[in-house]
């Protein structure tokens, strides 16, 4: 079957051996094969119930109706818990480079995969390890599971950090550190002994992000645990003067001198008084905008699915600043950015954006390049 499925339906060989774990599991259980008919399961669903499901705990499929592949990995650890993994910090072996007197063994390994034995796949630079070290005891197993290659991928230090459910609310994340953050850690577990006696790398992270988060609401969405009142630029608004006099009366004066405002009540009511619809946003606009969108985005679309990002928001005018929208409560949203810039080409056309963001570009590669020169040489005379 996976034969067929390979060179005469000319599928991939991860796709037929899904497809393969699938019909298998449809047999054992035809319910299974209604759901993936009418879209109420997915394929890698299937796939990573299989080895799980049994007669007594066929509910299973049920829970896992239109879940993605992350919450069915969640509703397994739930169900089959694992033990919690152990801290750990070591120190990666350095990538080896392949000798070029064994580049012809490679393509016989590569051959070989592919004709031969089509049910074993493994990539040639996989097995280069152990032909490069003979006496290491490397395992090569058919089962899919990955193998360590010696040759370290260009496109590693991309990869996203390994999130896997071990139980309910507990997770394993796996990641590899700089020797700059290895030291941070240690710093860290030194300086939080008293706290955390046992130094358990979960707790000091944890901490570290929380702080992290705070900082980062704090310093675009104005977040902090004492607001201070500020006053917004709005319609019908009192001036800076009017404000300050009111203060006057309600503080009176000190050591025989009127009061006089702090520094920056004075920038923010001449800000606002000069520039009723300047592109600065107060911090207590932005806290009551940031409340009122729930901290994500806020685009719905035709059908009334709203977006759920959190990622990259941005403040986006309903009526356009351009065109004369005001910096209030009514006229600003939250956004992500691929929504905004949506809207932005909505608004004033796609290839006006499409100028804007290369001019940005430009200006940002020649700042870049003047702070950092290449010197191509020297003239001599």
């Amino acid at each position: 079957m996976f034969d067929y499925c390979v060179r005469s339906l000319h599928m991939s060989e991860s796709e037929a051996d899904l497809r393969i774990k699938a019909a298998r599991i449809g047999r054992q259980f035809p319910n299974a094969l209604e759901m993936l008919a009418r879209g109420e399961l997915h394929m890698t669903a299937l796939r990573l119930l299989a080895p799980v499901l049994r007669e007594s705990n066929v509910y299973l499929l049920n829970e896992a109706c239109f879940k993605s592949k992350l919450e069915v990995r969640e509703l397994i650890a739930k169900h089959f818990p694992s033990p919690d993994v152990a801290d750990s910090m070591r120190r990666l072996p350095q990538p080896r480079s392949i000798p070029t007197a064994q580049e012809p063994q490679l393509g016989m390994l590569a051959n070989l995969n592919s004709e031969e034995s089509p049910q074993l796949v493994v990539h040639p630079l996989q097995l280069a390890s152990q032909l490069s070290s003979p006496h290491e005891h490397n395992t090569v197993r058919a089962s899919g599971a990955p193998l360590r290659a010696a040759v370290a991928s260009p496109h590693a230090k991309h990869r996203p950090a390994v999130t896997a459910p071990l139980s309910e609310g507990r997770y394993k994340v796996q990641f590899t550190a700089s020797q700059s953050l290895h030291c941070k850690l240690k710093e860290a577990r030194d300086l939080c002994c008293d706290q955390v006696p046992h130094g358990e790398l979960a707790t000091i992270v944890e901490q570290a992000i929380d702080l992290l988060i705070a900082h980062k609401k704090k310093q675009r969405f104005a977040q902090t645990s004492r607001p201070r009142k500020q006053w917004l630029p709005h319609s019908g608004a009192q001036t800076s003067s009017q404000r300050c006099e009111e203060d006057d009366v309600g503080k009176g004066p000190v050591d025989g001198m009127p009061h006089r405002p702090r520094e920056s009540e004075r920038l923010l009511g001449k800000r606002a008084e000069g520039k009723p619809n300047g592109r600065y946003i107060p911090s207590a606009l932005r806290r009551e905008v940031y409340a009122r969108d729930g901290g994500q985005c806020s685009f719905v679309s035709k059908n009334g699915t709203r977006c759920c990002s959190r990622r990259d928001l941005e403040f986006h005018h309903v009526v356009p600043f351009a065109r004369g929208g005001a910096m209030t409560r009514d006229n600003l949203r939250l956004m992500c950015r691929p929504h905004n810039a949506l809207l932005a080409e909505r608004d004033y056309g796609r290839d006006y954006v499409k100028s804007r963001v290369a001019k940005r570009q430009d200006q940002t590669e020649k700042a870049t390049q003047q702070s950092n020169p290449v010197w191509t040489g020297c003239n001599r005379e």
